[in-house]
């Protein structure tokens, strides 16, 4: 990989003939991140974990602000519980006090990043609404929400409820920082 000055054309870089940009879907069938022993789907975790130790990273609540002991109805991972909505609509909150104490951890809105999961998954997100409060996929806003039910045992386009995250053994995702393109979602 090498860094792309806007004014770099293709063939002045390096001769290559193949060029991906690191936000683009279909870059992890090009190219090889981290380790990636045995299931070539899956991003070696072990080596993950070792990457973030002594990163910066924030908890995030997937529970109500002012309720510990509720998930919201209609919005974080079940924005899309509303009428008309794909059901499996999701965000994670980014509180403000987060955004406020820690202005330069998360990206600008709409600027996408890459999110890896400590079970191998990876996503292209941004963040989204108001003030950059949510974390989005940036193509479809149902892929966290579908990931979330299927980590959780929740049947697809069902709501989500405290007793999930219970039965799971956490109300909370831990987000690293790796750099400025690229975060680590914990939630084992």
């Amino acid at each position: 990989m090498t860094r792309v000055n806007h004014l770099e054309t293709k063939n002045e870089l390096l001769g290559l003939q193949k060029i991906i940009s690191c936000i683009d879907p279909n870059v992890y069938n090009q190219v090889k991140f981290l380790s990636n022993r045995g299931n070539s789907n899956n991003i070696n975790t072990l080596d993950l974990i070792k990457y973030t130790n002594g990163r910066p990273y924030v908890d995030l609540k997937l529970t109500e602000a002012n309720d510990e002991n509720k998930v919201p109805l209609k919005s974080g991972l079940n924005w899309g519980q509303r009428s008309g909505r794909n059901q499996n609509q999701a965000y994670i909150n980014v509180p403000t006090h987060i955004r406020n104490t820690y202005p330069d951890f998360f990206p600008n809105q709409k600027e996408k990043f890459v999110l890896v999961t400590d079970d191998g998954y990876h996503f292209i997100c941004v963040m989204s609404q108001d003030n950059a409060k949510a974390i989005t996929t940036s193509r479809d806003t149902s892929e966290l929400g579908k990931y979330f039910r299927k980590r959780l045992g929740v049947e697809l386009g069902n709501l989500i409820t405290i007793n999930d995250l219970d039965s799971y053994g956490r109300d909370y995702v831990r987000i690293y920082k790796l750099n400025d393109e690229t975060y680590f979602l914990e939630f084992s």
